[in-house]
């Protein structure tokens, strides 16, 4: 958002390259709802009814930028992963404890190296996900 000075009209937008006039677009909500992840015994017991413009398998980083990318870009968006959102905390827990208390007993300067890419790696990948559950409506 931009500021005005008090007492001014906004400055109209000139043409752009080519002759156009640019048009602000609306802007679009990324915050949807998330459902309970669906466990089902067998792939036949499925009966599919969902449709989205895009599909995104897996909620990793790369899964993630393109979720948000599209979805602020007005599509609708539907995300499937293979775990929940427990064990992935779980694991970024584990792996950002373990690089932690490698990184910091670690007794060659190579092996602190390795135990703080494993320290980040848990601490990067479980951020994303704990403010994702953080944002769920718990009711």
């Amino acid at each position: 958002m931009s500021r005005q000075p008090s007492g001014s009209a906004p400055a109209e937008a000139g043409p752009a390259p080519g002759g156009s006039r640019h048009k602000p677009s609306a802007r679009t909500s990324t915050v949807t709802p998330v459902e309970p992840p669906l466990e089902v015994a067998s792939a036949q017991d499925l009966a599919w009814d969902d449709e989205a413009d895009v599909l995104v398998v897996g909620w990793g980083a790369a899964g993630a930028c393109a979720a948000l990318e599209a979805r602020a870009a007005g599509a609708s968006v539907l995300v499937l992963d293979r775990f929940g959102r427990v064990p992935v905390m779980r694991w970024c827990a584990a792996l950002a404890v373990a690089g932690l208390g490698l990184f910091v007993f670690a007794p060659v300067p190579w092996l602190a190296y390795v135990a703080l890419a494993i320290w980040g790696l848990g601490a990067s990948l479980g951020f994303p996900v704990g403010m994702s559950a953080a944002a769920d409506d718990p009711v």
